[in-house]
């Protein structure tokens, strides 16, 4: 069975587990996740398959206790990664910019902009549920360099991607039989 990072947690696992079939789960991006990316030799890592503009799929893997860690290296996701940061650092130092200029022209009063309150009704069965949902942004004294560094922290992570699994696959055939799940 293979399914996305977010259905993956261990009681689901051992159920799968315990149903005799196996698992073949994304592994979510957590800091003991980078941790171990970090530790993979882009060297050590096969190449598994090359798209047709010539960015290439790279695989590892190994077993970590009862079950077996695939680490993959997409050049074409790592670009796409990378562009996405630029856009982020871009907007962030638009939308830090654009609450710099309300502060100037009308003082506190701009604050107002960064909370937004909304309403939320919702009908379930036969009853109105109505809840008020404020969000805010919070103010930080951060110089551009130090809002850029922060997001550019795991910039060497980028196009990096993890699977797990109960059975020893060759990783192509995780990474295959992970793009078709849907």
């Amino acid at each position: 069975m293979s399914f996305d990072k977010g259905v993956k947690s261990k009681g689901n696992c051992e159920l799968i587990l315990s149903s005799g079939r196996d698992h073949l789960p994304a592994v979510k991006n957590s800091a003991e996740l980078r941790e171990r990316i970090t530790k993979v030799d882009e060297d050590m890592m096969l190449e598994l398959l090359r798209y047709e503009g010539g960015d290439r799929v790279l695989g590892w893997w190994k077993k970590q206790g009862r079950v077996y860690e695939y680490i993959y290296f997409d050049e074409r996701r790592a670009r796409k990664d990378s562009e996405k940061r630029a856009r982020k650092i871009k907007q962030v130092l638009a939308e830090k910019e654009k609450l710099a200029e309300k502060i100037r022209q009308k003082g506190v009063k701009a604050l107002k902009w960064m909370t937004r309150r909304k309403k939320i009704t919702k009908e379930l069965n036969n009853r109105v549920i109505t809840t008020e949902v404020t969000v805010q942004r919070r103010l930080t004294r951060k110089t551009d360099e130090e809002i850029i560094a922060e997001l550019e922290g795991d910039q060497n992570l980028d196009g990096f991607f993890a699977l797990e699994s109960s059975r020893n696959l060759k990783p192509k055939n995780a990474l295959r039989l992970c793009r078709r799940k849907d």
